[in-house]
């Protein structure tokens, strides 16, 4: 009776961790930018022995590319640089199969910065390959165009990361990109056949979560009750189509200052979120509409407190928030396709300085030929987006965050172990 009873206590175990599965995601730690990095990375394991590297998080590109051992202009990261020799697992790309040219890549980045080498394929992991981490078995994935850098210039030069991870929309000539791949492999590691696979960005100063698998109400960050459906708090917008990038359009921008809405600006503009850049770019007009009214809330906090606002580099820049920051403006974002208001707080829109000074972190688009916002870091800080590229769209989380969900769910591997 005993061993009957086992059985059916495992079955029904069995059945019920299966019925949990079908709506789960993994977490994985998001490093943070402490205000001097300006990007947000995550670390990954390259590999068989796994060799650790520390990627940006980039959503303007699709690639993922490291500092390879061979680089002849590569500056000192974090962590070593990569060594192809050393893995059991990797190879570089086949000339034969895929041509010379195409397995060589150079890539410029919008800020100047260039990088180029060569392709190779390897398997990669979020999971360091400790006992600890139960879900290493399946944990992996393979991806045949991993960039091995061998010359850098500019700011990659100046970073602590080892390389990029490019989440963006762009797909090579076979028809996917890393982010695919990502999502493919957290169905198997979920065990899934869910089409509704997201990845989940939560972005603080000092980190945060990237959330892998099945949107459901459990991956929205934010403290709403159990009562409250939290999916409605979810602001979907559709994206641009065709586009490699995360573009969406912009329709209007208002001040709320001490309760009371001022529009600034009104238009259809394209927009591209991009988490890999720091700061937000606006059109000159746009910008020079926005500017001005920070203009008289620096003249105004300067009557609260004498000299408390300066401009520095062309920034409006802040001594000491405490007694003036109740005047600073929410500054109220629409987007087309979506009736909701985005709020963007001086959490997010300001940073601190070197010199320890709260500064706009919002800058005028200097590339003649782009007529679009940029919003970056200092726009998404302080907010969960979800990226949902099989649907085309991309969802704001309408709580300000100000802390990151890391509840990391149990699979059948964890339980079998």
């Amino acid at each position: 009776m005993s061993v009957l009873s086992n059985i059916l206590k495992n079955i029904f175990l069995i059945l019920i961790i299966n019925i949990c599965e079908s709506k789960k995601y993994y977490t994985i730690d998001v490093n943070g930018i402490k205000n001097k990095n300006g990007y947000y990375s995550v670390n990954i394991y390259i590999g068989t022995p796994p060799q650790k590297q520390s990627l940006i998080i980039d959503m303007g590109s699709s690639q993922i590319s490291v500092s390879c051992s061979t680089c002849y202009n590569c500056a000192i990261h974090d962590y070593p640089p990569f060594d192809l020799i050393k893995s059991n697992s990797g190879s570089w790309c086949n000339n034969q199969e895929f041509g010379v040219d195409f397995c060589k890549y150079t890539h410029q980045f919008g800020e100047g910065s260039i990088i180029s080498g060569r392709y190779f394929s390897d398997v990669l992991s979020f999971n360091n390959g400790k006992k600890e981490y139960k879900l290493r078995d399946r944990s992996y994935f393979k991806y045949d165009f991993i960039g091995c850098n061998e010359f850098e210039t500019k700011h990659f030069l100046k970073q602590n990361a080892n390389g990029i991870i490019g989440i963006g929309l762009k797909k090579n000539i076979h028809g996917y990109n890393i982010v695919t791949v990502i999502l493919e492999s957290a169905k198997r590691i979920l065990g899934t056949s869910s089409k509704n696979m997201v990845i989940s960005l939560c972005l603080l100063v000092d980190g945060g979560t990237m959330n892998i698998g099945e949107f459901n109400e459990e991956i929205i960050e934010g403290n709403q009750t159990r009562d409250i459906n939290k999916e409605n708090n979810i602001y979907w917008i559709p994206l641009v189509t065709p586009s490699n990038f995360y573009n969406i359009y912009f329709e209007e921008i208002i001040l709320n200052t001490e309760n009371n809405d001022e529009k600034v600006y009104r238009d259809k503009i394209s927009a591209i979120i991009d988490v890999g850049s720091t700061f937000t770019y606006l059109p000159k007009k746009l910008f020079n509409s926005l500017i001005n009214k920070f203009s008289q809330i620096c003249n105004r906090t300067n009557n609260i407190e004498l000299d408390v606002c300066i401009i520095l580099n062309n920034s409006f820049c802040w001594k000491n928030l405490s007694k003036i920051y109740n005047t600073l403006p929410v500054i109220k974002i629409k987007f087309r396709g979506q009736n909701q208001i985005i709020n963007w707080e001086y959490q997010s829109y300001l940073y601190s300085n070197e010199n320890n000074l709260w500064c706009l972190g919002i800058r005028e688009q200097n590339v003649v030929q782009m007529n679009s916002i940029i919003f970056g870091i200092s726009f998404l800080m302080n907010k969960q987006i979800i990226l949902d590229p099989s649907k085309r769209r991309i969802g704001f989380n309408g709580s300000f965050i100000n802390k990151c969900n890391r509840k990391s769910y149990i699979t059948k591997s964890e339980i079998k172990q």
